[in-house]
């Protein structure tokens, strides 16, 4: 999951667990911006979520819920407004495919090596945390 402090945002790249580890979907999580706490980060979860596909076509999840819990927790306006702006920002960057969604994702171990180069971070330490992260 990539959290990103003072975005209203999270996004998840899930891939299957067996390998070659091809990419299940993006998983997009609308919340309202992360405040920071003694502990870390704390944010509300604005109940809007988008599920996208390997093809870049996707599933707006839980209006229904979001309708709900928005008049139910008295959501304010700040708290609604976010929610229609983020979800609007997620749809312009999925049709301008912005990173971190792009075409051609297939498996895990292939994506290390493109974004290890993009970035010009060590594949092998990109490869040794996710491996670890595997075996926990």
């Amino acid at each position: 999951m990539t959290f990103v402090p003072r975005k209203s945002c999270t996004l998840s790249e899930l891939y299957l667990p067996e390998p070659p580890h091809l990419l299940k979907s993006w998983y997009c999580n609308i919340n309202a911006v992360p405040q920071r706490t003694p502990d870390g980060y704390a944010f509300i979860d604005l109940d809007l979520d988008i599920w996208l596909y390997p093809d870049l076509t996707y599933d707006l999840l839980d209006e229904d819920e979001y309708r709900e819990h928005a008049d139910k927790y008295q959501y304010t306006n700040e708290m609604r407004q976010t929610a229609r702006s983020t979800l609007d920002t997620l749809r312009e960057r999925i049709a301008r495919v912005e990173f971190p969604f792009r075409h051609n994702v297939k498996t895990l171990e292939a994506e290390i090596e493109t974004l290890g180069k993009q970035f010009n971070a060590p594949i092998s330490t990109l490869q040794s945390q996710i491996s670890n992260l595997h075996a926990a």
